[in-house]
């Protein structure tokens, strides 16, 4: 992920994008540290917007928590290159945050102001922003998949490479406006044995005959 950059004179570090945001984290305060000097320095760039001043104050569910402000400018990805808005972190409470670049996230909303970076790069405006792409901007088709392993990983961004795949993708129609799909069944086990763990009562008086599962890669906790 590059950012291009204003006149902050603070240094970021062009790190995370947690759930709808590209987080950006300072080595100044806080305990973070990439440990490599590596900072996104919104005063180096021509382009960089404040957005507002410690708009960013976040707690995950392992009491992990960031504090920073929310700025927009360019973002690089791959091929594709969209102005956005992210936060940039001057915080962190946890050493978990600490020796990486980046972390790179997907999350999805969907308000007209939600930050996700997958909405910004498949759509030629963010109205709620007053964010108009370049005339050369072709947004990326909605798709994304990534594979990983203890030591590497690799998102493919408009799709997926049928290469990095045992068998054929299977896809489910979105279910909410977060990732998640109807599930009507649970089973445990295999073939003739397999046990339903799903039970629906048609004669409740709000019967259903599913529910909404929700689909994470991972978090903090």
């Amino acid at each position: 992920v590059a950012m291009e950059g204003g006149a902050h004179p603070a240094r970021f570090l062009p790190s995370v994008l947690l759930l709808a945001f590209i987080v950006a984290a300072s080595g100044t305060g806080g305990c973070y540290s990439d440990g490599r000097d590596n900072y996104f320095e919104p005063g180096d760039s021509s382009t960089f917007q404040l957005v507002k001043l410690g708009n960013v104050n976040l707690t995950f569910l392992d009491n992990t928590h960031l504090e920073g402000h929310d700025g927009q400018d360019y973002v690089t990805l791959g091929d594709y290159k969209v102005e956005t808005r992210f936060g940039m972190i001057e915080s962190c409470s946890s050493v978990t945050f600490n020796n990486v670049d980046g972390i790179l996230g997907f999350g999805w909303a969907g308000g007209e102001r939600s930050a996700a970076l997958l909405k910004t790069m498949t759509q030629k405006e963010r109205p709620g922003w007053g964010v108009v792409q370049d005339a050369d901007f072709e947004p990326m088709e909605r798709k994304f998949a990534f594979t990983a392993d203890q030591k590497y990983g690799e998102v493919q961004l408009g799709g997926y490479d049928e290469d990095a795949t045992d068998g054929e993708m299977v896809y489910f129609p979105m279910a909410t406006t977060a990732y998640g799909v109807n599930i009507s069944s649970i089973k445990y086990g295999d073939g003739a044995d397999a046990v339903e763990l799903l039970d629906f009562n048609p004669d409740h008086p709000h019967a259903r005959t599913s529910y909404v599962g929700q689909f994470d890669s991972g978090t903090t906790c």
